[in-house]
């Protein structure tokens, strides 16, 4: 080991938000648009008592299929060129 490189945190931090922010896209998009394509069948829209579990069912599809999706956009471990940490490190 040569050292901590500070650099090499930042990025890491930086990568690690970039897929938290990702993760939640399909948590805020998906259940909304179920949601009303759901509501313009008359029997569903009639149904109150569906309308509750039917989202947090279609949150739960989301997230299950799209927090494996973002965090396989970055390799649990990565190499980080020279030229992008402190100059001790170079």
């Amino acid at each position: 080991a040569l050292g901590v490189s500070r650099e090499a945190g930042k990025m890491g931090v930086g990568l690690s938000a970039v897929s938290r922010a990702v993760w939640s896209i399909p948590a805020l998009v998906v259940p909304p648009m179920v949601m009303s394509l759901l509501k313009k069948n008359a029997s569903f829209a009639r149904a109150t008592r569906l309308h509750v579990p039917m989202e947090l069912l279609s949150i739960a599809v989301s997230l299950t299929y799209g927090v494996p999706f973002a965090i396989a956009l970055f390799k649990p471990t990565m190499e980080v060129p020279v030229e992008k940490l402190e100059p001790e490190f170079r």
